[in-house]
């Protein structure tokens, strides 16, 4: 007999673009969209693709909130968008936060999709060449 592949009502899917995501540490400045526009730029570790982010939070968020963001790329590049969140995970005293991008213009999806490939590429020519070692860590990848 085949198992139900329903999920349960309390069951939360992880977001597909997560496993294609790189880890980053960039400044954040975030708010659900209900709250006054608070911000505050925050230097944060973060995973990001062009398609969403997860990175932790202080606080829960119920999936499906809506919430507003502020991304600052190197070099000083900022990117204003608009996200959902999927999951919020408890994680030690912090949540986990996934949000799914749901309003941002097409050359700042551009802008993230070209600096997870930067990262992604730096990274892979770190780990093949140790001679690349020092410039993995000159760029702030480990």
């Amino acid at each position: 007999m085949l198992a139900s592949t329903k999920k349960r009502p309390h069951q939360q899917e992880t977001p597909t673009w997560m496993g294609s995501s790189s880890s980053a540490r960039l400044w954040l400045s975030f708010w659900p969209q209900h709250e006054p526009a608070i911000h505050r730029l925050k230097l944060t570790n973060l995973k990001i693709h062009p398609f969403g982010l997860q990175f932790p939070t202080d606080r829960e968020l119920a999936p499906g909130t809506p919430v507003e963001l502020r991304i600052l790329l190197p070099p000083m590049t900022a990117i204003a968008l608009k996200g959902s969140v999927t999951i919020t995970e408890a994680s030690l005293n912090k949540f986990l936060t996934s949000i799914r991008f749901t309003m941002i213009r097409d050359s700042d999806r551009k802008r993230l999709a070209d600096f997870t490939a930067h990262r992604r590429m730096v990274r892979l020519r770190a780990r093949c060449s140790p001679a690349n070692d020092a410039t993995a860590t000159a760029a702030g990848i480990s």
